[in-house]
């Protein structure tokens, strides 16, 4: 693997309150990519008048909500569209 586009996991840490801490390596092209993604999202908030916290919760919210309807039975779970979360 190229150490540019490196990504490795060292360790985890489980806190009491359920957050994780984790320690990584990155190379310098992922740290790019990274820091790149942040700005873009910094700017996109900013553009749209979402603070970045705001716009994280959504995404978990998003989340949460997929990994309940993949838990239920496929006859069960609905189709995930762009409308559903547009209003």
């Amino acid at each position: 693997m190229d150490d540019n586009f490196l990504f490795e996991v060292n360790e985890t840490t489980q806190h009491e309150d359920g957050s994780v801490t984790f320690q990584i390596d990155i190379g310098v092209t992922t740290a790019k990519i990274f820091t790149d993604a942040g700005i873009q999202l910094v700017l996109l908030c900013a553009a749209a008048g979402i603070s970045v916290p705001e716009v994280f919760d959504m995404i978990h919210k998003i989340a949460d909500e997929r990994v309940k309807e993949a838990d239920q039975p496929e006859e069960e779970s609905k189709s995930w569209t762009t409308s559903s979360y547009m209003g």
